[in-house]
């Protein structure tokens, strides 16, 4: 339990500063951890929600945290946690009315995760954005 909090704080830390010694720390406390599966799941989901809570962009700060981590295991689910942010972003852009936003956020999670075209509220903004992005005559 503890390694998982030296996990989060340096995720937080890599939040504020992407600096390497950063990286460094967050590869020191993913040390004290087996790179299993489960623990890279974890892993994934609380960078993802770290991402989500951040005032900038999301995919930039999880690009940066998956290419300081150790090569191995630990990456393997930065393809899913990046599409899964982009959805989240893609709702919150269409909430917003940015609805050209939307389709490129939709398409990018598709590409990244295709496990997303099954999803009917994602269908349902993608359709609208799209009907709403193009101009009327």
């Amino acid at each position: 339990m503890l390694a998982w909090a030296r996990v989060g704080l340096a995720l937080r830390r890599f939040a504020e500063s992407q600096a390497e010694e950063t990286g460094r720390a967050l590869q020191m406390a993913l040390e004290a951890l087996p790179d299993n599966p489960e623990n890279a799941a974890c892993l994934a989901q609380m960078v993802k929600e770290e991402a989500l809570g951040l005032p900038v962009e999301p995919g930039a700060y999880i690009k940066a945290v998956f290419a300081s981590l150790p090569s191995g295991g630990w990456r393997r689910n930065q393809r899913q946690a990046r599409a899964e942010v982009e959805i989240a972003c893609a709702f919150e852009d269409y909430f917003a009315a940015r609805y050209p936003f939307v389709v490129r956020r939709v398409l990018t999670a598709i590409l990244r995760q295709p496990a997303w075209l099954t999803n009917r509220g994602v269908w349902a903004i993608l359709a609208r954005s799209i009907l709403k992005s193009t101009p009327q005559p």
